[in-house]
């Protein structure tokens, strides 16, 4: 858990954790009830859910079913994939037109893209199985601030 992830108070130019880090006093992290996590120092306390995060992976080729299975593995639960056109460093396959007797390359190719969301002490794993699982394409990372489930009363890392 980094220190990143708490919201400075702003205390005249310079903030709230900036001050306590000039006067060296110590900040302890704990770890409280299902992956919230709190900072305290002496007898005040701040406290802060944990973080979601959206993973978007953009594929030119289709490897879902490769990196769905490496993302089992490791006990990522649900994935999202489709289907889009884009344009980037890959240039689209060519098309025969007019009865194949002329080539055409069109301006935006086929992209396969995934998303998941997750917690933010699994980013790393995640990363790590998508590269080891796909040969070309990019990983987008994205804050969630909140998580609800339509069904359930459930909020954030419950709801997914």
């Amino acid at each position: 858990m980094s220190i990143h992830a708490v919201s400075p108070v702003s205390i005249g130019k310079i903030s709230f954790l900036e001050k306590m880090k000039y006067k060296k006093i110590c900040f302890f992290i704990d770890q409280v009830g299902s992956r919230n996590h709190s900072i305290r120092f002496f007898n005040m306390g701040f406290h802060f859910p944990c973080i979601l995060l959206k993973i978007e992976v953009i594929l030119p080729e289709n490897e879902i079913k490769s990196i769905s299975d490496a993302l089992k593995k490791i006990d990522v639960g649900g994935i999202t994939a489709y289907k889009g056109w884009g344009r980037g460093k890959t240039i689209a396959k060519e098309i025969h037109a007019s009865k194949g007797t002329e080539v055409f390359t069109p301006e935006f190719g086929e992209r396969f893209i995934i998303e998941i969301v997750v917690a933010d002490e699994k980013k790393n794993d995640i990363i790590a199985a998508i590269r080891a699982s796909s040969t070309f394409g990019k990983i987008f990372v994205n804050t969630i601030s909140e998580a609800y489930d339509i069904q359930t009363p459930k909020k954030d890392e419950q709801a997914i």
